[in-house]
């Protein structure tokens, strides 16, 4: 059973570690579209080029001024929602450690609660085999009393005996 535990755990454990690996593998590469897309990082030049040619589109439709202010605050909000997402994936990494740590320690409490029971399972068997030990004295002492008893019977009533004996030779010689 404890081996059935211990197997159950572990796998449970890889499990866990597997899905928290994926997740962050899947946030970063989000915040990786994200800085590609914001014109920061690798992708710096083709996110610039897309927002050129917005810009010229909205060039068309309102004045230069507008469609600059557009464009920054556009760029603005691309970057605080990256921000926030590399924060957010942060306190994501930070919580998968936590958790992987939390892990960690309840393997080695099962692991010691394990040996424990172990423990209590030798002195188990050691206390049974002691009590079936004890039960073999007592039925051989009573046995050895009752042939005791038996013994002291028999002698005290071969001494009446001996002494009746006796008390009648000595009574019928006088």
């Amino acid at each position: 059973m404890k081996e059935r535990l211990t197997r159950e755990f572990s796998e449970t454990l890889s499990a866990l570690q597997s899905l928290q690996r994926l997740a962050a593998k899947s946030e970063k590469e989000v915040v990786e579209r994200t800085r590609a897309n914001s014109g920061m990082g690798k992708g710096l030049g083709r996110g610039r080029n897309q927002y050129q040619e917005r810009g010229e589109q909205l060039i068309q439709l309102e004045s230069p001024v507008q469609s600059q202010t557009m464009v920054e605050l556009d760029e603005e909000a691309n970057l605080q929602m990256l921000r926030e997402r590399e924060q957010a994936l942060h306190q994501i990494e930070g919580d998968i450690v936590a958790v992987n740590q939390i892990f960690k320690d309840l393997a080695v409490l099962v692991h010691d609660q394990g040996a424990v029971i172990d423990s209590i399972e030798a002195h188990i068997d050691s206390t049974h085999e002691d009590v079936q030990r004890g039960t073999q004295q007592l039925h051989q002492a009573r046995d050895y009393q009752n042939k005791s008893r038996q013994k002291i019977c028999c002698l005290v009533s071969f001494c009446v005996l001996f002494l009746l004996f006796l008390f009648l030779v000595i009574w019928l010689s006088n």
